[in-house]
């Protein structure tokens, strides 16, 4: 254990379970589709389409949905933040988010090839 460390959380039920027992008490809406958002800086919330006002904003969704969501939601540094590129090979110089499409194909032969592998990755 870290002697540094204050606090630790530890996840018995599985990862998801901290986050349970954190936000016990507290409003919040988990998988909800939210059409709009709004930064209300007079109060210093976010407005959730109909579902209200709120002090915090997870948005679980990365790519094409994330950047539109929050086009219009009056923060343009985190818009930049979700601004995301589509590519097969990854540039270290571009900071976007860099999502490549994953094809898998699955076959399976009625008897052994004689390969000395069983799975192969190309």
């Amino acid at each position: 254990m870290d002697p540094t460390l204050t606090q630790a959380f530890v996840g018995r039920a599985g990862m998801s379970s901290i986050a349970n027992c954190l936000a016990d008490g507290i409003n919040i809406k988990q998988n909800t589709w939210a059409g709009n958002v709004q930064w209300e800086s007079s109060v210093n919330k976010w407005k959730v389409g109909k579902y209200g006002m709120f002090e915090y904003l997870v948005v679980a969704h990365n790519g094409k949905c994330a950047h539109k969501l929050m086009a219009d939601a009056g923060v343009p540094a985190i818009h930049r933040l979700t601004e995301v590129r589509f590519s097969d090979c990854l540039n270290l110089k571009d900071k976007r988010m860099h999502l490549c499409s994953i094809w898998a194909l699955l076959v399976c032969f009625p008897a052994s090839l004689g390969l000395q592998f069983e799975g192969n990755h190309i």
